[in-house]
């Protein structure tokens, strides 16, 4: 059982294709132990090298190089992301494992420790425990593919603050689904007690 708050973020970066890509995108959503959004952070970050944000990229995100011309780079933005994550004291969910690497890769660049608690937890391997214990047979645990199975609407594909919404929709299911969860909104969450 989650007994506290946490971050569910995502980020958007120039092309993963290159070796390390960078950060244009961080969006993230407060969570409450009843799965409700307490609050959201919302940021665009200028790349040190824009010109690996390429045609693709603006079309996969709809970010375009003006926002991110105007942008602060990551050496301003990240206070403001610790502090809404508390530093170590929200522990942090993500859709994909690449998502906390590139946050450290960013501090790495700035000298700077990780200020974030550890392992943050990566919510599709609770979507496979979930449907392995439902007997789906997915073959792919992408963030459109998953909410398309529970019947999830997206607004917006690959826009930072709008995936995470999107995987806490995802929580909620699961979390609706388990049976040890009663039906009350203020219940705190419970991971699979079955």
């Amino acid at each position: 059982m989650l007994d506290t708050e946490f971050v569910i973020f995502d980020i958007e970066t120039t092309d993963a294709e290159l070796d390390i890509p960078e950060i244009v995108e961080i969006g993230a959503v407060l969570v409450s132990s009843n799965l409700k959004i307490e609050d959201e952070f919302e940021a665009f970050v200028r790349p040190a090298h824009l010109e690996n944000f390429t045609r693709y990229s603006q079309e996969l995100t709809g970010i375009s190089h003006r926002s991110l011309e105007s942008a602060e780079p990551w050496s301003k933005v990240w206070r403001a992301w610790a502090e809404f994550t508390r530093f170590k004291q929200r522990r942090l969910f993500s859709w994909t494992a690449f998502d906390p690497f590139i946050l450290r890769v960013e501090y790495r660049r700035l000298r700077l420790e990780y200020p974030h608690a550890d392992l943050p937890i990566c919510i599709p391997s609770m979507v496979y425990f979930y449907a392995a214990c439902r007997g789906w047979n997915q073959r792919t645990f992408s963030l459109s593919a998953i909410a398309d199975e529970f019947g999830i609407t997206r607004e917006k594909n690959h826009r930072a603050l709008h995936d995470a919404v999107t995987a806490l929709k995802i929580l909620r299911e699961i979390h609706s689904s388990n049976p040890a969860n009663n039906s009350s909104d203020d219940e705190p969450f419970r991971l699979f007690e079955v």
